[in-house]
């Protein structure tokens, strides 16, 4: 609880910020009006976003609570819990950083990158490592994260929006 309220206060730190340099909470607004702020404000606010939504979401080096949550719950908990957080993480991660902060999303694509391909291999190696289902879970779930990582890093149609149609 203390950690998704650290989350939720960077958070919120981030939307005053937008507040503050944009003079509005309408999201096309601000993206609109996004141009005219300072990039180092808008460096700020998307990095204090960033932050916010990996700590909710579990990506590594974010991820210190989750195996601790997912393994002391009851499995339902953690199910809803896995799938609840990973939903509210990404959306928020995919509508700021895809729709208002598009610059700095692209600035920071490396940086996803391997932040992202970090959270996939130690989720894989923990998770192969474990036992207990629960610890599977906890630790593939941190994987998981990392793809989404990928998918926003790449970005464009490629990684958020074009859904790929395969032939057989």
């Amino acid at each position: 609880m203390v950690v998704n309220l650290l989350g939720s206060v960077f958070f919120l730190m981030a939307i005053a910020a937008l507040y503050h340099v944009t003079g509005t909470l309408e999201m096309q607004d601000i993206a609109a009006r996004g141009a005219l702020v300072v990039p180092n404000s808008r460096i700020l606010i998307a990095a204090l976003i960033f932050v916010a939504f990996s700590v909710k979401l579990g990506l590594f080096p974010f991820h210190f609570w989750l195996p601790a949550v997912y393994t002391g719950t009851r499995p339902a908990v953690a199910a809803i819990l896995s799938g609840a957080l990973a939903n509210i993480g990404s959306y928020g991660l995919l509508r700021f950083g895809g729709d208002m902060l598009t610059g700095e999303l692209q600035l920071g694509s490396a940086a996803l990158l391997v932040l992202g391909t970090a959270s996939i291999i130690y989720g894989a190696l923990q998770a192969i490592s474990r036992h207990a289902p629960s610890e599977v879970l906890a630790y593939s779930s941190i994987g998981q994260v990392g793809y989404i990582m990928i998918a926003l890093a790449v970005g464009g149609t490629w990684g958020t929006r074009q859904r790929c149609s395969m032939r057989w």
